[in-house]
C-alpha cells in the first residue's frame, strides 16, 4: 500500500500546469461527447466500435498474434472512420451548430 502512495505522490510532484490543462480539456471533450451520444442511438454504435477495437488489441498481443484477424479488423477500423462520420452526421451537424451559436454546453 505504501508503494502505491509513493508512486502517486511522485506522479503528482511531476505534474505541470500544461498537464493539468490537458487533463481538464480531455475530460470536458469526453463529457461533451458522452452527453451528445447518450441522447441518441449512437451509444450502441460506439459500443460496437469499442468491441471491434478490443478484438483488434487482443489479436495484437505479442507472441499470440492472429495475423489474418488483425488485418481484417484493421481494415474494418480504417473504413470505420468514414462510416462513423456518415452515421453520426446529424449529431455532428447539431454539435457544430451549437458550437457556432456559442451554446455548446447548454
Amino acid at each position: 500500500m505504501d508503494n502505491i502512495i509513493y508512486t502517486i505522490q511522485a506522479i503528482i510532484a511531476q505534474l505541470m500546469l500544461k498537464d493539468v490543462i490537458d487533463i481538464i480539456l480531455v475530460s470536458v471533450v469526453l463529457y461533451w461527447l458522452l452527453k451528445i451520444t447518450s441522447q441518441t442511438r449512437a451509444t450502441q454504435v460506439l459500443r460496437g466500435v469499442i468491441v471491434i477495437l478490443a478484438l483488434y488489441v487482443v489479436c495484437s498481443i505479442p507472441g499470440r498474434e492472429l495475423f489474418t484477424m488483425q488485418k481484417i479488423l484493421g481494415y474494418v477500423l480504417g473504413a470505420g472512420v468514414v462510416v462513423i462520420v456518415i452515421l453520426f452526421q446529424p449529431e455532428l451537424r447539431a454539435a457544430l451548430e451549437r458550437l457556432g451559436r456559442g451554446k455548446l454546453f447548454v
